[in-house]
């Protein structure tokens, strides 16, 4: 029993050791998860407020945006262009949830959902919102950034 106790403890023990180090990195990934995600938010908090400079403040001189059914959009003056346009012609009204969030170093991916409504401006009609996004950020001297994002609508608008 005692030869049980003493194996026991060392199993334990050499458990501790062995992870201890996965630890500590998802302690720091958690916190690159949370400051990640927070620009995430960010995003889409600014989306549904139109305010065009927060969101171009977001992505970097080098950023890629592909929407959907629409050509790439690359660079920081494209992509202020792009959402210069969507503000002029759409309203966003939206939630999101996260799917999933994963941080390798200095890039994470998110993978999140909206669920909302999308308003077209000229004519005021109002038509639900249902996109999937995928956002690969990057860091830049230290701050999250939007390296890539990605979506489509799963709803069908007609067009």
């Amino acid at each position: 029993m005692k030869h049980l106790a003493r194996i026991t403890g060392f199993m334990v023990l050499s458990i501790v050791l062995l992870t201890a180090p996965q630890l500590r990195a998802a302690t720091k990934d958690s916190k690159g998860s949370t400051e990640a995600k927070r620009l995430v938010e960010d995003y889409f908090k600014a989306l549904n407020e139109s305010k065009l400079e927060t969101i171009v403040g977001l992505y970097h001189k080098d950023s890629v945006f592909l929407p959907e059914n629409a050509p790439a959009v690359r660079g920081i003056d494209e992509i202020t262009n792009a959402y210069r346009n969507l503000f002029k012609n759409i309203k966003l009204n939206t939630e999101h949830v996260y799917h999933h969030v994963s941080v390798h170093g200095d890039v994470a991916i998110i993978e999140s959902q909206a669920h909302g409504t999308l308003t077209l401006l000229e004519d005021r009609k109002v038509l639900p919102a249902n996109d999937k996004e995928l956002f690969v950020l990057r860091k830049i001297n230290h701050k999250w950034k939007i390296d890539y994002y990605m979506f489509n609508d799963s709803e069908n608008h007609g067009a």
